[in-house]
């Protein structure tokens, strides 16, 4: 597994169709996730708007609590 910082992580994921991520939900619970990346217009840096393509909805995840991203075959560890 790759280690990566979260801002070279959001780089990643805007360049990607979709990735897979697990990250650390707001009540505490890990949450694993299919998801492509959106544009977002507000700017708060350490939030990022996804789609989540299994439940087809969107989602913010806060990339403070992002554990680790899968693109294609390339695990990264969110360090």
């Amino acid at each position: 597994m790759n280690n990566i910082s979260k801002f070279k992580t959001l780089d990643l994921i805007k360049n990607t169709k979709f990735f897979y991520c697990s990250f650390i939900k707001r009540d505490g619970s890990r949450r694993d996730m299919k998801c492509s990346f959106e544009e977002d217009q507000r700017n708060n840096s350490s939030m990022v708007l996804v789609y989540d393509i299994e439940n087809e909805g969107y989602r913010n995840i806060n990339l403070n609590t992002l554990l680790s991203i899968k693109i294609k075959d390339t695990f990264y560890q969110v360090i």
